[in-house]
């Protein structure tokens, strides 16, 4: 059956969802997680020795108020809820007794014999509660998501397994949420490596009166009808030559330009997984063809990769510490094109960027800190006296 949304799934939605002022980047994975929540496991790449489903842990993150993040994860779950697909969601506070239930609740309704399961947090702090004070859950939630036989132990010590399970996570979240109370683990281990953190410093566009018009009725039409062909799809993706090559190259490549902060190990060591995952995502977008070229693979590296510019936000608590960072890795592009500026330079170049005074040296500390920047004082003749001139100097980097 032909698709109603000419421009795939994902563009549908974006020119969808453009009256209301959440960004683009939230609206855009928002997108890519109601498609994972609908393909669940039946569709999946075979890896040789195991088998990748297109299920995602996604969580937009922003401070309180700034992206409108809850009313864009909203969006999604009502094309979902209006779709007719039978998925099941999980909502709210989760322990490891109610995510075993659900789980297998989903299972016995299954014809196929899959365990499939969709976890929708509008309030993660919620949903946290659960997760931060059991770390059983948390193990739990890690294990789900590779798709792999789920094995559980009852009060009365008798081990059972689902087979064939698949969790699906949406929420959305503020840094201090992740952070406190334990979060830190939650962040930083297993489970963290597994969890797409979509983050945004500052708001971006306001609109006063959001609203749906005509046009915007008639898209979510073309919508929800291309949702359930989607939902229809089933067996594995053929991946072509080209795509193939064109992963092969990104990954011998060993994520280079990767931010240099352990925290974000876990999650580059999924990444490559995380990359298929997507592109089945904006393949399923476009057609039913099972196939996934050179384009849905770059298309894929590219928003994660767009993401880790501003990734440790989600684990600053809300402190504001992943500033500087951000705003370090500006001045560090800006010196891989120039070689050495003076401080007036990086000053006229990043002033927009800057809210206090000493951001700027806050940024370069980190730079010198991490061998990457070297400074150096100048002194420049000004009338009939000397002036100080500070200069910043990249510091070539051998492999």
């Amino acid at each position: 059956m032909d698709r109603e949304c000419k421009g795939g799934f994902i563009a549908t939605y974006l020119e969808y969802t453009k009256p209301q002022e959440s960004p683009t980047i939230f609206h855009t994975w928002t997108a890519i997680s109601t498609i994972s929540n609908v393909l669940r496991r039946r569709v999946w790449i075979e890896r040789g020795y195991y088998t990748l489903y297109p299920n995602l842990y996604v969580i937009l993150v922003s401070n309180s108020g700034v992206g409108k993040k809850s009313t864009a994860i909203d969006q999604g779950m009502e094309l979902i809820d209006l779709s007719g697909i039978d998925i099941d969601v999980l909502r709210g506070k989760i322990t490891p007794t109610r995510l075993v239930s659900r789980l297998h609740s989903s299972l016995l309704t299954s014809a196929d014999g899959y365990a499939e399961l969709m976890i929708f947090a509008r309030e993660f702090k919620v949903f946290a509660k659960g997760v931060t004070r059991d770390s059983s859950l948390i193990e739990d939630l890690t294990d789900l998501y590779d798709c792999k036989n789920f094995e559980y132990e009852t009060e009365h010590s008798l081990r059972h397994q689902i087979k064939k399970p698949c969790l699906n996570i949406l929420g959305a979240s503020t840094p201090e949420w992740l952070s406190a109370h334990g979060g830190a683990d939650l962040m930083s281990g297993g489970f963290g490596a597994r969890m797409i953190p979509v983050c945004l410093v500052e708001s971006g566009r306001l609109i006063a009166w959001p609203e749906k018009t005509a046009n915007e009725m008639s898209l979510q039409k073309s919508l929800l009808a291309d949702l359930v062909e989607i939902s229809k799809m089933h067996g594995p993706f053929y991946i072509t030559p080209e795509a193939k090559t064109t992963f092969a190259e990104w990954y011998e490549r060993g994520n280079e330009g990767r931010e240099k902060d352990n925290r974000l190990d876990g999650y580059y060591s999924k990444k490559h997984d995380m990359v298929l995952k997507v592109a089945m995502c904006i393949a399923a977008s476009k057609n039913s063809d099972m196939a996934i070229t050179a384009m849905e693979i770059e298309v894929a590296i590219g928003l994660l990769t767009a993401l880790e510019e501003n990734m440790l936000f989600a684990y600053s608590g809300g402190s504001g510490d992943a500033m500087p960072r951000a705003l370090s890795d500006r001045i560090l592009q800006y010196l891989k094109e120039k070689g050495s500026v003076t401080k007036t330079q990086l000053t006229q170049q990043f002033h927009h960027r800057i809210q206090k005074g000493d951001e700027i040296k806050e940024a370069i500390d980190v730079l010198v800190q991490a061998e990457l920047v070297r400074v150096e004082k100048r002194e420049a003749s000004e009338g009939k006296g000397m002036k100080p001139t500070w200069w910043f100097h990249l510091i070539p980097q051998t492999r």
